[in-house]
C-alpha cells in the first residue's frame, strides 16, 4: 500500500488513540476526585446545617461519623424539627453505599436504639471542602420504606467546630485511653485531684445540674462543677460538689455501642445479637426514671440504689424520652448509652452541647 492508501487508517489510529486518551484522563480525574471528596469529607467527624445564615430551613442536622479509618464508614444523623411550635428529636443512622467523583452516596435509616427501620438514600455533593450539599431521596418502596416524619430534600453541612480529624488540638494521638483501672482510681469519695494527676487539663468545666429535678443541690448552697474530658475512647465527666471530693462520673463511648466497666457492683448486664448493652426487664425493678429532652437531647435515666457495702447510685442512659403516661416497659430492649456512678442521689448526664 502506498502512502494515499494509509493515510485515512492513520488517521482513525490517532483518533482512536486520542479519544482512548481523553477516556483514560477522564476516569483518572474523576478518580481524583473521588479520594479528594472522601478525604474532605471524613477529615471531620461532626456537619451540620445549623448556622447557615443564607438557609429559610428550620429544620436542623448534625451527621457524626464513626469508624473513618474504614472504607465503609458509617455514622449518626440527630435530626431537629418544628413541628406545631414544639421541638421534635429523631435519631438516625447511615451507612455509606459508594463514591463517585465528586459525590458520595449512603444509605439513611430511623433507629430507636435498638432497632432499625425504613430507609432513605441521600447523596452528599461536595461544593468545596469545607461545604457539602446533602441531598434526601425517599426510596421507591415507599411503603416500606417511607419514615413517620418528612426530611428536607436537600440541605447545605459545614463541619462543626472542633472536630477536625487532623487537627492538632483535637488529635486523639495524644489522648488517654479510658480503662476500668482508671474508672475505679477515680471513683466516687475519691480525692478530686488524682483525676488531674491521671488524665491532666480537662477539656471543659462547667457549672452543672443533676437529671432529677428533685435533687436541686442550691438548698445546700453548693456548687456543681463538672469537668469534661474527651478521651480516645469514650467521653467522661468528672463532678464535684467541693472540688475536694469526686462525686460522680459519667462515661459516654464513642460509637453506637457502650463498654460498661468491669466494677464490682454494677451487675450484669443484658446484650442483644450485636453485643450492644440494652434494657432488661430486670433493670426496671426499683428504679427511679427521668426525661431528658432538649433541643439536640433525647433520653431517659435509669437509677438504683447499691446497697452495703457500697452505698452508691448506678444510673443508665437509654435513647429516647419518655413521657408521663407512657409504660416504662417501653424502655425494655433499648439500647444504654452511657452510665453515671455517683454518691448520692443526684446523676449527671453529657449533653450534646458538651460535647462541642
Amino acid at each position: 500500500m502506498d502512502i494515499v492508501t494509509l493515510a485515512p487508517y492513520a488517521t482513525f489510529a490517532i483518533l482512536l488513540l486520542a479519544l482512548l486518551n481523553f477516556l483514560l484522563n477522564m476516569k483518572d480525574r474523576r478518580n481524583k476526585q473521588e479520594i479528594e471528596t472522601r478525604k474532605n469529607f471524613l477529615n471531620h467527624t461532626a456537619w451540620t446545617n445549623e448556622g447557615d445564615i443564607n438557609s429559610q430551613e428550620f429544620n436542623f442536622i448534625t451527621l457524626r461519623i464513626h469508624d473513618i479509618s474504614s472504607y465503609i464508614f458509617n455514622g449518626t444523623i440527630e435530626y431537629h424539627t418544628f413541628e406545631d411550635d414544639h421541638i421534635k428529636n429523631k435519631n438516625l443512622v447511615f451507612y455509606f453505599r459508594k463514591s463517585s467523583g465528586n459525590s458520595i452516596y449512603i444509605t439513611v435509616r430511623e433507629t430507636n436504639g435498638y432497632q432499625e427501620f425504613g430507609e432513605h438514600k441521600a447523596k452528599l455533593k461536595r461544593i468545596n471542602p469545607e461545604l457539602f450539599h446533602l441531598n434526601f431521596k425517599s426510596s421507591i418502596f415507599r411503603r416500606k420504606a417511607n419514615f413517620d416524619f418528612q426530611l428536607p430534600s436537600e440541605l447545605k453541612i459545614h463541619p462543626v467546630d472542633g472536630y477536625k480529624v487532623n487537627d492538632d488540638s483535637n488529635s486523639n494521638h495524644d489522648k488517654k485511653l479510658l480503662t476500668n483501672d482508671i474508672i475505679n482510681a477515680i471513683s466516687p469519695e475519691r480525692n478530686y485531684d488524682k483525676v488531674k494527676e491521671l488524665l491532666g487539663i480537662p477539656d471543659k468545666t462547667i457549672e452543672d445540674h443533676s437529671v432529677f429535678e428533685d435533687d436541686d443541690i442550691r438548698k445546700d448552697d453548693k456548687q456543681i462543677t463538672s469537668d469534661l474530658y474527651f478521651l480516645k475512647n469514650a467521653y467522661l465527666k468528672v463532678t464535684t460538689l467541693d472540688k475536694v471530693s469526686i462525686y460522680s462520673l459519667t462515661v459516654f463511648g464513642y460509637g453506637s455501642d457502650i463498654s460498661l466497666p468491669d466494677i464490682h457492683y454494677i451487675g450484669e448486664i443484658s446484650r442483644n445479637e450485636s453485643s450492644v448493652a440494652i434494657v432488661d426487664e430486670e433493670m426496671l425493678n426499683g428504679a427511679r426514671f427521668a426525661s431528658i429532652r432538649t433541643m439536640r437531647d433525647s433520653a431517659t435515666a435509669i437509677q438504683h440504689r447499691i446497697g452495703p457495702p457500697f452505698y452508691k447510685c448506678l444510673t443508665y442512659f437509654v435513647h429516647g424520652y419518655i413521657d408521663d403516661d407512657e409504660d416504662y416497659n417501653s424502655l425494655i430492649g433499648r439500647e444504654i448509652i452511657g452510665f453515671c456512678i455517683s454518691d448520692g442521689d443526684m446523676s449527671f448526664y453529657i449533653y450534646d452541647y458538651e460535647m462541642r
